[in-house]
């Protein structure tokens, strides 16, 4: 069994390090080699196949039977431009890498995709990276939730910033209603601007106080979730959302002056 090293990954994939940060690529790596035999990965958001050549890689390397359902309509994106055909480049990418043995490709849209999803297939790990707007990153949790085992890890890509001033808002909107509040998910932790937590049925106390901190280390931007320090996140998170809140009423105010 090989495993690699993050710098021997970076390496290897030099031609889709580009989409990737690093650490992200080296994440995803580890998340798909060490899960179980037989475990089922679903992509949304393939574009032009750097994160399936990662994973795809991990299960090669981890000599398991796995898949990877790659799931996009390969039409471009609001970022990079719509109406654009990835789906050349995709191929290229798999089959560059010598990964396509392990991927499914679906070309659809997410919501399509789920309409005509296997009926009680379910889903290990839930790799979210498709449309940045909050309608569609929203509806992708909502609905392949679902499909998610409990104990399946759910990962979301261009989660970073602070609430209201990231570059994708949509994202971090989606994970503040439809993760952080309600409780699904624990084992909160990120990797450059990924977000990824844990299914779960329940939550222990201290489960939802390791969960709070970690919003609150999300929230503010800092992606350290061993400090000791939690005053040092808990009270600068309260007071921006304070002064945030302030200013959202002082202009709805003068809006309606």
């Amino acid at each position: 069994m090989s495993k690699k090293t993050s710098d021997e990954l970076f390496r290897h994939a030099e031609d889709v390090k580009k989409y990737l940060h690093k650490d992200e690529m080296y994440f995803l790596y580890e998340t798909v080699f060490h899960m179980p035999d037989n475990s089922i990965i679903l992509e949304i958001g393939s574009f032009k196949g750097g994160s399936a050549v990662i994973m795809g890689m991990a299960i090669r390397d981890s000599k398991k039977i796995s898949q990877i359902f790659a799931v996009d309509p390969f039409l471009g994106s609001s970022e990079y431009g719509s109406d654009v055909d990835t789906s050349s480049e995709f191929d290229a990418a798999i089959n560059n890498h010598n990964v396509a043995q392990y991927i499914t490709i679906i070309s659809k849209a997410s919501e399509i995709a789920f309409d005509e999803w296997e009926f009680g297939r379910r889903i290990d790990f839930l790799w979210v990276d498709g449309g940045h707007e909050y309608e569609f990153v929203s509806k992708d949790i909502q609905l392949w939730n679902s499909y998610l085992n409990v104990g399946g890890k759910i990962a979301l890509h261009d989660s970073e910033g602070i609430f209201m001033f990231g570059l994708f808002t949509g994202v971090r909107r989606a994970i503040k209603e439809y993760m952080f509040e309600h409780k699904h998910f624990k084992d909160y932790g990120f990797v450059h601007s990924i977000t990824y937590a844990t299914k779960t049925h329940t939550m222990t106390v201290k489960e939802w106080a390791k969960t709070r901190k970690a919003y609150y280390c999300w929230w503010i931007g800092r992606n350290d979730l061993n400090t000791k320090k939690y005053a040092s996140i808990i009270l600068p998170a309260m007071i921006i959302k304070c002064y945030i809140y302030q200013f959202i009423r002082f202009v709805k105010y003068f809006i309606r002056s």
